[in-house]
């Protein structure tokens, strides 16, 4: 059955009857629009639809605050359709959560100073922003109850024994402008004499302050000065609404806040008693006020009470209560103590600073909702084996000095909008499971990394990061895409042992300065590094599947440095198409033991071998028998290109052909490739350029490959200038 909702204004049980609404969820990042229409009871009793000829305003809460209104026929943020309002949110900054409606309207009425009686009408919208995707769009309708009957100024004229016209009382009333504002002034003065005192004491008493109607505005004034209020429509604030009967832990904060307490923290409880400590002052939701700590018993028999604990600094240690059900914290620069397995089901921090003291939560089923507004960084693992927990908000988290979570917890989607460094020495988000962590903002990982032991997550995208020294993620095994469109330096690794990895994307790379770009990731078969130029380390380490490499521009340096360890795919095309140096011991392919597979390396650009002691193997410790193919271009170099094949029992056979293109003049060193065939021998030297001119150059074949060539094709190496050896 469907439960009819009128979003919890107050109307007639027939008007609930007849109206329904179903709420919507709405992504937060979403613009949405809505149809907002107006209920009053009309002649017959029955509910009927209007609109106001009013000016109202209109104020969405979620988190933030988002108005629209009418004044003097002027539209803003919504317009009018027939007797309905639609509202259209664009742009409108609110945050995740359920979103409040209050809507403030001007009636014009005589009795009051100014002319005007102001009336007002909130609750739930029946919208909540999420932050996964939302339902179906379709039409949103938002109903308000009017709770009132808006009547003229002649209606009330006529109650007040006027006996002409409308029109009578219009041309009445347009002559007398200069009267009219002088009962408007006399009816301020009246009205702040005597209904005014009378209100300002009320609602210091509500506050639990000794005030009277007969106190002089100026007593009045300084115990109003002794309260810190929530400021109506500040979107810190909360509205006064009542949930079963008590107000929320937040709302009797807000309400309840006190010039010269910057911190203030609330505790809910439960049971009759508890031994209040901690704090320069206590105030209890049964009304019990004091200076003094000690044994508390609750006037009031609840399952659950409010405790407010304030502070007279800004700097103040959080306590701990055994019977806690949850706390907030509001103000100053609080110190989070150690809750361990602590009962509290939430923790929120607003409007603070907190500092961590050490481990927040640890092994507890209990805690589900943490939202730690104002916490920079975290020197400390926020939460450690919490199963239960099902949200977490760290809105302002800048720096990751440690675990954010460790095990146990599972989320549908995590974000750290505000996090930009990661400096922990280990993965933040570490044997926790959830479908996606969006880090926006993120650009260096110091030392460390960000998500390991994850069994769920799909995508991970870091649009800002830059730098990265560690292993981005690892050991996840539902892992299918990386997004990084901004990394450029990396000293690690991107992903390690990710089953499911299809896609990364690398656009801006430029250098990879150790460690392995990519390892044991069985299901990648593809990768484009179009800014990649420098190398110390290994691209692929055991990526079987690994079929297309195109790597725009590098330089392989130095000792062991490789683009493909481990195992391959049956065929492997690596595009080398700037690549000028082969440098040092470096190596295309090593550690192979495969045999059967396939590997061409293109480099249409390759000039220069620089050999490290006199060794420089493209094929390095690989004991399977593995055909790997050699296709250069049309390049002219003095300085000899070296592919020779490394050292390990089969490395001197896997090279099985070297290709050049026509004109092709260089020295080549292939000596140790005892593999090449005849055919690619004589293929190679047809294509050699024309020499003729200039100094000799050699072609370094040793005595196994000459062997394969006839004298025709030794005749045609030496027409063309070059000499065999």
């Amino acid at each position: 059955d469907t439960t009819k909702v009128v979003n919890n204004f107050e109307i007639s049980k027939n008007m609930a009857e007849r109206i329904e609404i179903k709420p919507r969820r709405v992504n937060y990042e979403s613009d949405f629009d809505f149809m907002l229409w107006f209920v009053r009871e009309g002649p017959d009793g029955e509910p009927e639809r209007f609109f106001p000829d009013y000016d109202f305003t209109g104020v969405l809460s979620s988190g933030r605050r988002f108005v629209f209104s009418r004044k003097g026929g002027r539209y803003v943020n919504c317009r009018r359709e027939g007797d309905s309002l639609r509202v259209v949110c664009d742009n409108h900054g609110l945050a995740p959560g359920g979103v409040w409606l209050k809507v403030v309207a001007e009636l014009p009425d005589g009795i009051y100073p100014d002319g005007f009686r102001r009336e007002v009408s909130d609750g739930p919208a029946g919208i909540e922003l999420v932050r996964g995707n939302g339902d179906s769009p379709t039409e949103m309708e938002v109903a308000l109850t009017v709770p009132f009957v808006f009547r003229s100024a002649y209606d009330m004229a006529v109650d007040a024994g006027f006996e002409g016209t409308e029109e009578d009382y219009r041309r009445a009333t347009a002559m007398i402008p200069a009267a009219v504002d002088v009962l408007r002034q006399v009816g301020a003065l009246t009205s702040d004499w005597a209904e005014g005192r009378e209100r300002i004491a009320s609602a210091l008493r509500a506050q639990g302050v000794d005030a009277s109607a007969t106190d002089s505005f100026d007593a009045l004034a300084e115990k109003v000065k002794g309260l810190r209020l929530a400021v109506e429509d500040d979107p810190r604030a909360v509205s006064p609404r009542q949930f079963g009967g008590r107000q929320t832990l937040l709302e009797f904060m807000h309400n309840n806040r006190r010039a010269g307490f910057p911190g203030m923290v609330g505790v809910e409880l439960y049971g009759m008693s508890d031994s209040l400590h901690g704090a320069d002052a206590y105030l209890c939701s049964d009304g019990y006020g004091s200076t003094d700590g000690g044994e508390h018993e609750f006037a009031e028999e609840h399952s659950t009470h409010y405790v407010i604990h304030y502070y007279a600094k800004e700097d103040y240690q959080v306590p701990t209560y055994d019977k806690c059900a949850g706390m907030v914290v509001l103000g100053g620069r609080p110190a989070l103590p150690v809750f361990g397995s602590s009962n509290m089901a939430y923790l929120h921090t607003y409007d603070c600073r907190p500092v961590m003291t050490g481990v927040l939560f640890s092994q507890t089923n209990l805690i589900r909702d943490i939202a730690l507004h104002g916490l920079d960084r975290n020197g400390h693992v926020i939460i450690n084996i919490c199963s239960n927990l099902s949200n977490m908000e760290l809105p302002d988290l800048r720096v990751a000095n440690s675990r954010i979570l460790y095990g146990g917890v599972g989320f549908g989607n995590i974000s750290f909008p505000a996090m930009e460094e990661v400096d922990s020495g280990v993965a933040i988000l570490e044997r926790s499971a959830f479908l996606a962590a969006e880090f926006p903002r993120l650009k260096t990982i110091k030392k460390g990394g960000l998500v390991t032991y994850n069994d769920k997550v799909i995508k991970l995208s870091l649009p800002e990061l830059l730098t990265a020294n560690g292993t981005i993620v690892s050991d996840c095994p539902a892992l299918t895409e990386i997004e990084l469109p901004a990394l450029e330096t990396l000293n690690g690794t991107v992903a390690g042992t990710c089953a499911a990895l299809t896609r990364i994307e690398l656009p801006a790379l430029s250098t990879l300065n150790g460690g392995t770009l990519v390892s044991n990731c069985a299901a990648l078969t593809r990768i484009e590094l179009p800014e990649f130029n420098f190398i110390n380390g290994s691209l692929f380490d055991n990526c079987p599947q690994i079929n297309d490499i195109t790597i725009s521009c590098f330089t392989l340096p130095g000792n062991n440095r490789n683009i493909i360890r481990g195992n391959v795919n049956d065929v492997v095309r690596v595009y080398l198409p700037n690549y000028t140096t082969l440098t040092g011991d470096s190596s295309f392919i090593s550690n192979n033991a495969q045999t059967g597979k396939t590997i061409h390396f293109y480099l249409p650009k390759l000039i220069r071998s620089e050999p490290n002691s006199g060794i420089n193997g493209v094929v390095w410790d690989c004991t399977g028998d593995c055909d790997v193919y050699f296709h250069l271009g049309n390049q002219h170099s003095l300085s000899r290109i070296n592919l020779n094949g490394g050292r390990g029992a089969m490395s001197q056979y896997y090279i099985k052909g070297v290709t050049v293109e026509p004109g092709f003049m260089a020295p080549l060193i292939l000596d140790r490739n005892l593999s090449l065939s005849p055919e690619s021998l004589v293929a190679l030297i047809s294509n050699l350029g024309d020499n003729n001119g200039n100094a000799t150059l050699t072609l370094t074949l040793g005595a196994a490959n000459i062997a394969k060539l006839d004298e025709d094709t030794i005749a045609l190496a030496q027409a063309k200038n070059y000499t065999i050896v």
